[in-house]
C-alpha cells in the first residue's frame, strides 16, 4: 500500500474516531471520551499540521502544556505509543 493511501486512511479513521467520540462522550458508558482520546492521538500522530496546531497552542499556553506534561510523564508508564505522540508536540525550553 503506498503511503499516500495509508496517510488518508489513517486521517480518515481519526476523524471518525473524533467524531464518534464526539458525539458519545456524554453516554453513561466511559467509551466516549476512549473513543475521542484514541481518535485525537491518532490524528496528532498522522497530521503534521495537526501536531504544529497543537504545539503551537501548547507554546503560548504555559498553565496547560503544564498539564500536558503532567499526563505524557503518566501515560509514559502506561501508554508509551500516546506518551511519545504528544511529546512530539511539547515547546521546547527557552535555554535551549
Amino acid at each position: 500500500m503506498s503511503a499516500r493511501i495509508r496517510y488518508y486512511i489513517q486521517l480518515s479513521i481519526a476523524w471518525l474516531l473524533v467524531i464518534t467520540g464526539t458525539l458519545i462522550v456524554f453516554s453513561p458508558f466511559p467509551l466516549g471520551a476512549l473513543t475521542l482520546t484514541l481518535g485525537l492521538s491518532l490524528l496528532i500522530y498522522t497530521s503534521e499540521p495537526f501536531q504544529q496546531k497543537l504545539h503551537d497552542y501548547r507554546s503560548s499556553h504555559h498553565g496547560i502544556n503544564q498539564r500536558i506534561v503532567q499526563m505524557e510523564d503518566k501515560l509514559e508508564r502506561r501508554l508509551r505509543i500516546i506518551s511519545h505522540t504528544l511529546q512530539k508536540t511539547r515547546p521546547r525550553a527557552k535555554d535551549e
